[in-house]
């Protein structure tokens, strides 16, 4: 696959690839091993039958090196690992993908190689344990390739809080979607606002929001700590899940104040930030 500029903001799709390709003789290889005719006409009604003609579609189980050799694999400029998130064993079979890639470019080390794997991670967690493994030192020091980790909430946020847009697809056609500021008109250094980021639920979801909003909502009115960021998380089994989400993200709770209670009627709260008020 070729692509020249990977953003870990969002995975690019096929058109996307298509269209920042350098030249007209670099292709995109899909490796599926589901039925590949749905796959074929999916494609054709999104991307149109001219692009199509540059993308092959081979059958293969992506953690088997058996099919690597059949797609050039070391050949590539870009490899993406994306897999069904909708399945529990998402992130581990992903691993086993990059690990069996490794294993394989071994083989052709001092050669040109990959100048980069991109991997989708469903769990945040996953990555940062992925980090100290011994297959991410030998993909990203052994083999001197460049691994970007992709989390669709994280990326998904950004775009919330950063762009405050997405640009996606209706019709065929490409359209801007807005988000809401969740800092309404702004906030200037003598506002008495502060931004409250409340979630129901304990979920991928939002433990990605609140974790990247932890670290890039700040504003200029922050003043000894009266005025910034409150995030809270409602969950009836807030108790248990809030154990978990502090060991998970200690470095956050190091520094910074949280208090934790429960209300009958209205179900159980954690409350990180400002806990005035």
């Amino acid at each position: 696959m070729s692509f020249s500029d990977t953003t870990i903001w969002s995975l690019p799709s096929i058109r996307d690839i298509l269209d920042n390709a350098k030249a007209d003789n670099e292709y995109v290889l899909l490796m599926t091993a589901s039925d590949i005719s749905p796959i074929k006409e999916r494609l054709k009604k999104t991307i149109g039958r001219e692009k199509l003609k540059r993308v092959i579609i081979n059958f293969g189980h992506r953690t088997s090196t058996d099919y690597y050799e059949d797609i050039h694999l070391v050949s590539s400029v870009d490899i993406y690992i994306v897999g069904n998130r909708s399945l529990p064993s998402h992130d581990a079979v992903n691993i086993e993908c990059v690990d069996s890639i490794q294993c394989y470019l071994e083989k052709f080390k001092g050669k040109k190689l990959p100048q980069r794997i991109t991997c989708v991670f469903e769990d945040l967690d996953t990555y940062e344990a992925f980090k100290t493994s011994e297959i991410f030192q030998k993909v990203t020091k052994g083999l001197g390739i460049e691994f970007v980790p992709y989390n669709f909430y994280t990326g998904w946020v950004k775009h919330v809080f950063i762009n405050q847009y997405h640009k996606g697809r209706e019709n065929n056609k490409e359209v801007s979607i807005a988000y809401p500021s969740v800092f309404g008109d702004g906030i200037t250094s003598d506002d008495e606002r502060h931004v409250h980021l409340v979630f129901v639920g304990f979920s991928f979801f939002s433990v990605a929001f609140a974790l990247e909003a932890a670290k890039v909502l700040h504003f200029p009115n922050f003043k000894n700590g009266k005025h910034r960021i409150r995030i809270t998380f409602i969950d009836i089994n807030a108790d248990k899940e809030k154990d978990e989400f502090i060991t998970r993200n200690r470095h956050f709770f190091e520094i910074q104040a949280y208090r934790s209670f429960c209300r009958l009627t209205q179900g159980y709260f954690v409350s990180i930030g400002q806990i005035s008020g």
